[in-house]
């Protein structure tokens, strides 16, 4: 297996001392007493393997430990004991301190790992996110976990929507990263759509009032000269006191925020002129969308319990967008 694919936990230096009560006998004489050793080691737990463990992020159970060491000759006060308890520290002390130290990390990346929620609401009555791995994880060159993650409402995609990498540091100096494809906001703009959050009633003036109901929502996100963009096709019905229904697609710019709560905000800036369409609603409808945008358009991520995310930035790619942090449990 390369490199790549796993990381390790190491501990270059570690020196500590062992002390306890000896009893020894001795032909017909009986001694005991006080000792203490100092131990010098190096210690290496892994290879730390992600995996997906029906749907979850996880780590290979089956972690290695190497260790070298050096032990200093004991401090007692029976001479003719030092070196029985030497030759003891020496036969005992590299499983004992891997089995506690590889015990140890378990019970960590069990804990972290179970704060890693992976199941949120997006609106109030309107649908919720599944994000279960996709994918099975693995390790970046800088050691760095990523994972591929669903992000769908429906439980249909066959592909990942949302990848979440974590880090100690390497990733621009953040600790986490997450990837978000066009594809998880479509979703959840789609979703909103079906769910009537889109629709309303238009009035102008000097104008019958018109009913507007949504047909489709698709994000689209561009990076074009290094240049960022994220836009909204929205193509809806406008029904007519005459009874006419006139089906229209206008596009809109969209600005990403995000906030400390691990949540994902779109909001709306301005539509797109085309000149090809009937304008006579266009500030109703953006009036519209951008209000059920600003209400319903909060899109969780897998976030840690007790935690806020902080110094975040965007790096735009080709249909997706990607949110640098840092956790902080402060």
């Amino acid at each position: 297996m390369e490199r790549s694919e796993y990381g390790i936990v190491a501990i270059p230096k570690i020196r500590f001392t062992i002390s306890g009560a000896y009893k020894r006998r001795f032909l017909f004489f009986k001694t005991y007493g006080d000792y203490e050793v100092a131990v010098e080691a190096s210690i290496s737990l892994g290879r730390l393997i992600p995996i997906s463990y029906h749907g979850l992020p996880f780590i290979d159970t089956q972690i290695e430990c190497t260790m070298n060491f050096e032990v200093d000759e004991p401090v007692t006060r029976g001479w003719f004991v030092t070196g029985l308890i030497g030759n003891a520290v020496r036969n005992n002390i590299k499983t004992t301190l891997c089995n506690q130290m590889v015990e140890t990390l378990d019970d960590v990346i069990r804990g972290d790992v179970s704060k890693l929620e992976l199941h949120f609401p997006v609106a109030e009555e309107s649908t919720s996110l599944d994000y279960r791995l996709v994918r099975p994880p693995f390790m970046l060159p800088q050691n760095d976990a990523r994972f591929y993650l669903d992000g769908t409402a429906n439980h249909t995609a066959n592909r990942p929507r949302m990848a979440l990498s974590a880090s100690g540091g390497n990733m621009t100096g953040r600790d986490v990263a997450f990837h978000v494809y066009e594809g998880l906001l479509t979703e959840v703009s789609q979703s909103l759509c079906e769910k009537g959050l889109l629709d309303g009633n238009l009035t102008s003036p000097g104008k019958d009032e018109v009913s507007f109901q949504c047909i489709l929502a698709e994000i689209d996100i561009q990076n074009q000269k290094n240049t960022p963009h994220v836009y909204l096709s929205l193509t809806g019905s406008e029904l007519y006191a005459d009874g006419r229904d006139v089906v229209q697609s206008r596009s809109y710019t969209l600005t990403p925020l995000q906030n400390s709560e691990f949540a994902i905000m779109l909001r709306i800036k301005a539509q797109i002129t085309d000149e090809s369409i009937d304008a006579t609603f266009n500030n109703e409808i953006l009036a519209l969308i951008a209000k059920a945008f600003r209400n319903s358009m909060n899109v969780p991520l897998p976030f840690i319990r007790n935690a806020t995310l902080t110094d975040t930035f965007f790096r735009f790619e080709t249909h997706a967008f990607i949110i640098y942090g840092n956790v902080d449990f402060s």
